[in-house]
């Protein structure tokens, strides 16, 4: 049997993974600055990597129709998560707040995957190996959804008072003073880079997700040439 090391909680989780938006009114919190939005892009393309992942071990099933019929509750699971994020990306994107029937989407979605993943047991070293691939994707995602919850918080004391109202969680620290988590190390334009972080950043924030909602391994790939320091001249 190859199970995950930490189970996924269900109703934990539709606050966690699924809180790409609160329920607090649209402004700099759901837009987000760069960093929380960094969160959110990791979350998708965590989610793309992980049903990626389960289509692999999909193919590899065989014959076995205990793995097969695994893999495919797994992947209708991991589309009903899909669903789900993409209702709460349109909300977000067109000033909406998030609607709760979509985070707990979500959240039943990937509880759904996990627990079709945990089923699974198999002698063969390839459909093994697919498995422990597709769970090492999905806690992925799951560390990048609590990346969200902790890293979008309010931007100023209006949403800030607004999220401690609604029980959304405090605000964190001002956007311009956190470091970017992102992988990769600066490119040589990384100077060119630099001045745009001192645009606004939950319109640099947005962009990125926008971008990364339609081609998430593109925008992971932006964020890895991006400096992982904020430059002093914008804190």
């Amino acid at each position: 049997m190859v199970q995950l090391s930490s189970p996924l909680d269900q109703h934990s989780f539709s606050y966690r993974v699924v809180s790409f938006v609160e329920a607090a009114p649209l402004g700099r919190r759901q837009i987000g600055d760069v960093q929380c939005n960094v969160a959110r892009l990791k979350t998708v393309a965590g989610l793309a990597a992980t049903t990626k992942a389960v289509n692999t071990l999909s193919a590899s099933a065989g014959n076995d129709t205990t793995v097969s019929t695994a893999a495919s509750q797994a992947q209708t699971g991991l589309q009903t998560a899909q669903g789900g994020i993409a209702t709460i990306a349109k909300a977000l994107l067109t000033g909406q707040d998030a609607p709760a029937d979509a985070r707990a989407q979500v959240g039943s979605g990937l509880t759904s995957a996990q627990t079709a993943l945990n089923s699974i047991s198999s002698t063969d070293p390839t459909v093994t190996s697919n498995v422990q691939t597709a769970q090492s994707n999905l806690n992925d995602t799951i560390t990048a959804g609590e990346q969200v919850v902790s890293d979008c918080g309010s931007g100023s004391a209006d949403t800030a008072s607004s999220a401690a109202s609604t029980g959304a969680g405090a605000a964190t620290a001002a956007p311009a003073a956190a470091a970017l988590t992102g992988a990769g190390t600066a490119a040589p334009a990384a100077g060119v880079l630099q001045a745009v972080y001192c645009l606004r950043f939950s319109e640099l924030g947005l962009l990125l997700l926008r971008l990364g909602l339609r081609l998430p391994r593109l925008g992971l790939l932006l964020l890895g040439v991006l400096p992982k320091q904020l430059p002093a001249s914008c804190t």
